[in-house]
């Protein structure tokens, strides 16, 4: 079914009183019979709107099979649109390189019509074969010229098709005269259509002698090579977005412009007068091409300024790099701007969980931030100077109360509390005892917001105000559901919003959902405060937590060697941690203990990110499980001027091996393995990053009985789950080491074995 390449087009320079649209049938085979094209129309037709006018096109060569398609009933199944005597035409190139109709209606082919014909039937390849490749998200491409750009045309993907690449050979023939010798591409890529063109040709003269075709490898291949009989030669250029190459040939290697065609230009400025195809959109044309794309030199390229990290394509195939491996050392200056803030108010009280029980049917969270406590503690204003528990002198909890004393509406008359969050109400019962405090003698009304959106005609309400709270907001979907019923409820538009803590996964998702909730019949129609904001891993994003990752495999590796009843038992203690830790909150025990003296990981004081704390303060697991993961969250998404560390097919961001040597207490170890991605813990790419994190661990797993190797069975843990991932005969001597400890307990040397047995699977 590919024999034909048929296109649908409309032009205005047929018909001398109206545009048209045409469906051509570019027949590149002069033997070919009548059932396939009328298999392969009827297909077209099926799909496309039904036509005014068929089109044969080809090389006189196809003159005769042409004739026999325009007798009457030679072509089946037409629309009623062209079954009328006027309506199918066959025009054929001919020797001297004119268009000229050989059967059907006389078709007045000025110059404007053959450009239409061109132009649309080559777009139609362009666009309908992923012509264009965009870069990935934060990245760009540096192209064989030098320049930056974010696209860039791989023409060899619009020639996969044997008629299509013909079709792009036929407009060739014009430029190809019988006295050129020789044909130069700067790509080896377009010589099918040089071919194409030379086949075609020697249907109507096929006497000539062919030319040679030599590739002369785009910019990169231009300095280097020797162009022979340069007046007697074609040259062909693939794509062009300036017509930078063509420029450089002329002035290089003073070749006539006129002997070098451009099969496709994209680009602002307006084509090469020697151009197939201008593939741009332009005024007037607004259905045929692409939208042009800018080119930027690569010393003033504001995507290199903006962090994107720029791809570069190598050869005359445009081969993109290979993929860089990109590592990253974590310092002071890489935490996000509110962790200070955060760890002030919440270390030591246990506000920050782990591995949190969720509502019922999802998973345990990852992160949780239990702010109840706070909103249970006095009101600000009820404890005088510094006296009070830690929650009353809270940062956080003074910022809530000033934001309520400052937008607090007079007339609420109801609370409506968020129940997905367990601290909704609490909030909701913090705003009831500040008004009780200024003498409200009727409270307001509080209703759980699924009360309000199961069944809402109880709620309409005329006037007075509606205050909305969240305790924590993640994604915004219970405030945003919360707000299409009140806005049918509340008949007065008197709505407000109060958010104790925000943690979506970027800023971008917190202003996205604050423009909903406020958005009304005019802007920031509904008031929306947020206490304080910041940006952590999706709870919800689909993928399980570290623990329960470890419990799933605890379980499978349990039956593999259900025969050692000393590792049976400690996997089945440390499964009933795990779970009862998705039951009471985990704070603690989120960690393997040391291997020798069963110590649980605590960290040590100098932390770097606590160093602004006063001496007193104690980091639980949890917390520093929370900075760590903010930490790593806040180098991927970038913040400020920091750009973002995205994983992609041309980049691979990998925790440097020095983090775990700067960072050597064995609970911020444990929490860098848990809350890092696993491409950041595969160092298979790079034998330099192999071989610096196998020294590292070395030096751990050596000293299993000093502080310095109390995360080794993390370590273990991470590499038999194939999480943390070595160059095999890196990985493969680290786990002889440890087999070989003396005294080593059953949990790291199975870990060890098991992750030996498992290397020849990588």
């Amino acid at each position: 079914m590919y024999e034909l390449f048929i296109f649908s087009f409309r032009t205005s320079n047929i018909a001398p009183d109206r545009s048209i649209r045409v469906s051509t049938v570019f027949c590149p085979n002069p033997r070919v019979d009548g059932q396939t094209v009328n298999e392969e129309l009827r297909a077209h037709l099926d799909q496309a709107t039904p036509p005014d006018k068929i089109l044969f096109l080809g090389t006189e060569a196809c003159r005769d099979a042409f004739l026999g398609f325009l007798e009457p009933d030679a072509v089946e199944g037409l629309p009623s649109t062209t079954r009328g005597p006027d309506a199918i035409a066959a025009v054929c190139l001919d020797g001297t390189g004119a268009l000229r109709t050989v059967a059907g209606p006389g078709v007045p082919f000025a110059q404007d019509a053959v450009r239409d014909l061109r132009q649309q039937g080559l777009i139609q390849i362009f666009r309908t074969r992923g012509t264009v490749s965009e870069a990935p998200t934060m990245c760009h491409y540096e192209i064989p010229s030098g320049d930056h750009c974010e696209k860039f045309i791989r023409t060899a993907n619009a020639l996969v098709r044997g008629a299509e690449v013909a079709f792009s050979g036929f407009w060739l023939l014009t430029y190809l005269e019988d006295s050129v010798r020789h044909v130069y591409t700067d790509t080896a890529g377009i010589n099918s259509v040089v071919y194409a063109a030379l086949e075609l040709r020697e249907q109507v003269k096929p006497s000539l002698r062919r030319p040679a075709i030599d590739s002369f490898g785009s910019h990169h291949g231009l300095g280097s090579f020797k162009f022979d009989a340069k007046d007697e030669s074609l040259f062909v250029i693939s794509t062009s977005t300036s017509g930078s190459l063509a420029k450089r040939m002329v002035s290089d290697h003073q070749i006539d412009p006129a002997r070098i065609v451009t099969l496709f230009y994209v680009g602002h400025p307006e084509p090469p007068q020697a151009t197939l195809c201008d593939a741009t959109r332009r005024a007037g044309i607004e259905d045929w091409g692409v939208e042009a794309f800018s080119i930027y030199p690569p010393d003033s390229c504001p995507l290199c300024k903006a962090g994107s990290y720029c791809i570069r394509l190598t050869g005359d195939q445009m081969v993109p790099e290979n993929p860089r491996v990109v590592p990253v050392t974590i310092r002071k200056p890489d935490r996000p701007s509110w962790l200070d803030r955060v760890l002030d108010d919440f270390v030591g009280t246990g506000v920050i969980q782990c591995h949190r029980r969720a509502p019922a049917g999802k998973q345990p969270l990852e992160l949780f931030l239990d702010l109840r406590p706070c909103f249970d503690a006095p009101l600000v204003q009820d404890v005088p100077g510094s006296e009070g528990t830690r929650f009353e002198r809270m940062r956080f909890l003074r910022r809530l109360d000033r934001l309520w004393w400052q937008t607090a509406p007079a007339s609420v008359r109801r609370i409506v509390y968020i129940d997905d969050s367990v601290s909704s109400l609490a909030l909701a019962k913090r705003v009831e005892r500040h008004l009780a405090r200024i003498g409200w003698t009727t409270p307001p009304d509080l209703i759980s917001s699924a009360d309000l959106t199961k069944s809402p005609e109880p709620y309409v309400l005329e006037d007075g105000s509606t205050l909305v709270v969240a305790g924590t907001l993640v994604s915004g979907r219970g405030l945003r559901a919360v707000s299409q019923t009140l806005r049918q409820v509340q008949k007065n538009r008197a709505i407000q919003y109060l958010v104790g803590l925000a943690r979506p996964r970027s800023p971008d998702q917190l202003e996205e959902t604050r423009a909903d909730l406020q958005f009304g019949e005019e802007p920031q129609d509904y008031d929306f405060r947020c206490v304080e904001k910041v940006s952590l891993p999706e709870s919800y994003s689909g993928r399980l937590s570290p623990w329960l990752e470890e419990r799933r495999f605890l379980v499978q590796l349990r039956e593999g060697f259900a025969a050692d009843e000393s590792f049976v038992r400690r996997v089945d203690e440390r499964i009933n941690i795990i779970d009862e830790g998705e039951a009471t909150n985990g704070v603690h025990d989120l960690f393997w203990r040391t291997v020798f003296g069963d110590a649980p990981l605590t960290l040590r004081p100098g932390f770097a990110f606590g160093s602004h704390l006063d001496p007193g303060r104690h980091f639980t697991q949890a917390d520093v499980y929370f900075t760590m993961a903010a930490v790593l969250h806040s180098m991927r998404i970038g913040e400020g001027s920091r750009p973002a560390r995205i994983q992609h097919g041309y980049q691979r961001v990998v925790l440097s091996p020095e983090n775990f040597m700067r960072f050597d207490d064995g609970v911020v170890q444990a929490s860098l393995l848990r809350a890092a991605e696993r491409p950041e813990l595969d160092y298979r790419s790079s034998e330099e990053d192999s071989r610096a994190l196998k020294n590292v661990l070395e030096s751990i797993f050596t000293r299993m009985r000093e502080n310095a190797g109390e995360a080794t069975v993390e370590f273990l843990l991470a590499m038999a789950g194939k999480k943390l991932r070595l160059q095999r005969a890196h990985a493969r001597e680290l786990m002889a080491l440890v087999i070989e400890t003396p005294d080593l307990p059953a949990v790291p040397k199975i870990l060890a074995k098991f992750s030996l047995s498992q290397l020849g699977t990588d």
